[in-house]
């Protein structure tokens, strides 16, 4: 009798059939995902229901001048056009969540492009929640929203926004708010509003530094949100409930490194436990850390806080849990002083984090030439940028900077002005 062999698959036909099955798979996957962004095309971003707050916001002057304080804190550094002197909203690049590139909106007071036709009540609420509410969408979340942010300070903004500040004089410059497939997504699946608050937000008293401190940090600066793990978690309406608040660690695309990690900012001796009041003083309005070294974007400094706002923020920052986390400040690439005395110096004093290496950062060189046609004229701004503009976040490097770095200084940035003006066109 014969005997059968039994019937060897080959390893060759085992293969074709996972490679089909992954075919079939990869397929199915691409069928499932195209049906989603069909999907999403037709729904488009979500709209909301809501009712507008009455709001009469309080124009009187010591209003209107707290009010600017705040503004030129929290908005300017994304809505302030150097260009025009202006908040009319410029283009920025670097955004987070992959959107590299954006035009924030006009906060002038023009009637069609700006704000101008917005009431009190409107303004309040895009403020709170992050839904604007002439579109009834989400803004996009690179604007923060003030759920705890106190009822007369909100006021005071607005106020503010409606004065005849140069800042806010009208401009019909228009913003385009990028609408894709993946702000779609990111809308139904990640970002989210904030409700309005059902009561006034009394302003805590500033005699009580830890109290008020915890207000500027949490309410109003909103430090947590680059200062804690990560920007995907932050919380809003009780900031503490952020993961590791204030701990630092959340990581942004930097101009001349990528990422810029938040520094750790509790009493811990890998935060700040070793600073004193004058160093955090000098951190957030003069722009140096300890060591000399300016503060990198997103970070800037904000001259609108006084002595004592400084002292309240120092003796909150004293109080919160202190966590061990050693941030590691990472360092762009430096040209040799041989090579480039200039650009050496560029990246020495660190003007790189916010001109970028190109001349086209945060901080938009063009126009250099022009306004400041000698280099006696460029270097007396940079030893002190107050004196021709008083709301410059730009720090004063007289007594930073040495004076032999000032002449191959002034070549690059003319240099990178140049660059910039051919690349992008003059303003």
């Amino acid at each position: 009798m014969t005997r059968r062999r039994p019937i060897r698959r080959r390893r060759g036909s085992r293969l074709a059939r996972l490679v089909k099955l992954l075919g079939v798979l990869v397929v199915g996957i691409a069928v499932l995902l195209g049906i989603g962004a069909v999907g999403l095309l037709v729904l488009g971003e979500p709209e909301y229901d809501f009712s507008v707050p009455e709001v009469d916001a309080d124009a009187a002057p010591e209003q209107v001048a707290r009010g600017r304080r705040l503004a030129l804190m929290l908005c300017a550094s994304c809505h302030y056009s150097s260009a025009e002197g202006r908040l009319q909203g410029r283009t920025m690049t670097h955004v987070p969540w992959g959107l590299d590139e954006i035009e924030t909106p006009n906060l002038t007071r023009d009637e069609d492009t700006g704000i101008g036709g917005w009431t009190d009540g409107e303004l309040a609420f895009a403020l709170r929640t992050g839904i604007n509410p002439k579109t009834r969408k989400l803004m996009l979340p690179l604007m923060p929203r003030w759920p705890r942010l106190a009822t007369q300070d909100v006021e005071a903004i607005i106020a503010y926004l409606r004065s005849d500040d140069p800042f806010v004089e009208p401009s019909s410059v228009d913003s385009d708010r990028p609408s894709t497939l993946w702000t779609t997504f990111l809308s139904y699946a990640h970002w989210e509003t904030l409700p309005y608050p059902r009561q006034e937000i009394p302003r805590p008293d500033v005699d009580d530094p830890v109290v008020y401190g915890e207000y500027l940090v949490d309410s109003v600066l909103q430090c947590h949100r680059c200062h804690s793990e990560g920007r995907d978690s932050v919380e809003f309406v009780d900031a503490r409930d952020t993961p590791g608040y204030l701990g630092g660690g959340t990581a942004f695309p930097g101009i001349a490194i990528s990422p810029v990690v938040g520094a750790n900012l509790t009493p811990h001796a890998s935060g700040i436990g070793g600073w004193t009041v004058e160093d955090l003083r000098r951190a957030l309005v003069e722009g140096f850390r300890p060591d000399g070294s300016v503060i990198r974007w997103p970070m800037r400094a904000h001259r609108g806080l006084d002595e004592g706002d400084v002292e309240a923020i120092y003796a909150y920052l004293s109080a919160v849990s202190p966590i061990d986390n050693e941030v590691v400040r990472g360092e762009p690439k430096r040209v040799g002083a041989r090579a480039d005395a200039g650009m050496h110096a560029f990246g020495k004093y660190g003007c790189v984090h916010c001109h970028g290496d190109d001349g086209r950062g945060v901080a938009d060189l063009r126009g250099l030439d022009e306004a400041y046609p000698t280099d006696e004229e460029l270097v007396a701004f940079l030893k002190n940028p107050r004196a021709a503009y008083p709301d410059t976040v730009m720090p004063a490097w007289d007594g930073v900077i040495e004076e032999s770095d000032y002449a191959p200084l002034c070549e690059v940035l003319r240099r990178l002005s140049k660059q910039a003006e051919t690349a992008l066109g003059k303003k």
